[in-house]
């Protein structure tokens, strides 16, 4: 197992993004630095703390125009969870937005990296 804790610093297109999508550039970068990441990986799951948190990184990927991203959380329907959990099986999804509710014995299939979006929480 490898583990990297990585704080990217904004560049300038980096700035030059948020100025057009009203981000602070330190979250363009890091949104440009997770995209970088499952781009180059394979099957990703991106780890958050709450529901909230998906549901604004999952808004901030469409914004930025990034596609091939799914999200689960206990809040969304049953179908909506089960229709993300075999897109992302079947290989249609290359990452999920998730919190820990993707971890309850949910039949995902292989992943090839985890990513552990912002701190987690204390006790982890």
């Amino acid at each position: 197992m490898r583990m990297d804790v990585l704080h990217p610093e904004p560049t300038k297109e980096d700035e030059d993004v948020a100025k057009s999508v009203y981000l602070y550039p330190d979250a363009v970068a890091r949104l440009r630095v997770i995209k970088d990441l499952v781009s180059g990986s394979g099957s990703t799951i991106v780890f958050v703390n709450t529901r909230s948190m998906a549901e604004l990184l999952m808004y901030r990927f469409t914004m930025l125009g990034y596609d091939s991203v799914g999200i689960h959380h206990s809040s969304l329907s049953k179908v909506s969870r089960i229709t993300t959990e075999r897109a992302f099986k079947d290989g249609k999804l290359k990452a999920v937005i998730a919190t820990s509710s993707l971890e309850l014995g949910i039949d995902i299939g292989h992943v090839d990296f985890v990513i552990q979006y912002l701190s987690p929480p204390p006790g982890y």
